[in-house]
């Protein structure tokens, strides 16, 4: 069925109030930001899916960020029960930005309630140090993603040679995971929880400082027997197979590390695309100003 002749949509009446509302209260006090906000928020539920952002290029020329500083802002005037202290609306809209902790931001209200004038760069400063603050507690607790748990292998050695001999060669020549898989080696056959006697050695030359190595030593060693033989090649592949686990959990560690980042740039991206927003928009004010005078 042919649409040519089918009338436009007629324009919601509500959303044309609401447009010519906000164009008229401008942005210049924390509450005209407020009821823009406001308004802003009645429109986009007015709107619908998929008719929000169209609205907004048409009657604005805006995109959605811009939207979302005043709509963020109103949902702050919200949580304080509408009352906002005296700030710079540059101030406020820093307040009301997703990145900006609630510490820093309960701060700078409290001290400008209490009557101290706070201006654009000491809301920044404050809002600095406590991302500051923020990120060192985050690096002290750790991200349970970035947890480190031993591996199968790790375990495995902890068992077979003993915790406290692992811990004694943490800074000797026999602190890597091979050369202590070759003293396991070396160690095969002795009873549980005791080390064979050239384990024992060379355990006691490596925490005296000698440069020893139980890698060179099962090297040169001669062939096992033909009956040890296979028990052998499992022992190889259950360590390759440990290694394989222990590689795939760092790995996954690494991928979880790569997405909080990914998070941290995005919110600093719209924090950016924000402030270049409110810097065009401070301009046009001011060159509307400057061509009114006489």
């Amino acid at each position: 069925m042919s649409t040519k002749n089918t009338p436009p949509a007629r324009p919601d009446p509500v959303l044309a109030e609401h447009a010519a509302a906000i164009r008229k209260l401008g942005r210049q006090t924390v509450e005209n930001v407020v009821e823009i906000g406001r308004l802003l928020t009645e429109c986009k539920r007015i709107c619908g899916h998929g008719k929000w952002l169209p609205w907004l290029e048409r009657e604005f020329g805006w995109e959605e960020t811009t939207a979302q500083r005043f709509m963020r802002v109103h949902e702050l005037a919200l949580s304080k029960s509408g009352n906002l202290p005296d700030l710079p609306v540059s101030a406020i809209y820093l307040l009301a930005a997703p990145s900006t902790p609630k510490e820093a931001r309960d701060e700078i209200i409290e001290r400008a309630q209490a009557g101290e004038k706070v201006k654009v760069a000491k809301a920044k400063r404050v809002i600095k140090r406590h991302k500051s603050q923020s990120s060192k507690r985050k690096q002290r607790q750790r991200h349970p993603a970035s947890i480190r748990i031993p591996g199968s292998a790790e375990v495995a050695r902890h068992e077979k040679l003993g915790r406290r001999t692992v811990s004694q060669l943490r800074h000797t020549s026999l602190r890597s995971a091979a050369e202590m898989d070759a003293l396991i080696e070396l160690n095969s056959g002795a009873p549980d929880g005791e080390l064979a006697p050239v384990v024992e050695q060379l355990i006691t030359k490596a925490r005296r400082g000698q440069q020893v190595s139980a890698i060179e030593l099962v090297n040169s060693a001669p062939l096992p027997p033909a009956s040890t033989a296979g028990q052998t090649e499992i022992s190889v592949i259950e360590r390759q197979a440990a290694h394989v686990r222990d590689l795939e959990a760092e790995i996954q560690k690494l991928q979880d590390e790569n997405y909080q980042l990914k998070s941290q740039i995005s919110e600093l991206e719209s924090e950016l695309k924000d402030s270049k927003a409110e810097v065009a928009q401070l301009r046009a004010e001011l060159y509307g100003k400057v061509g009114a005078r006489p």
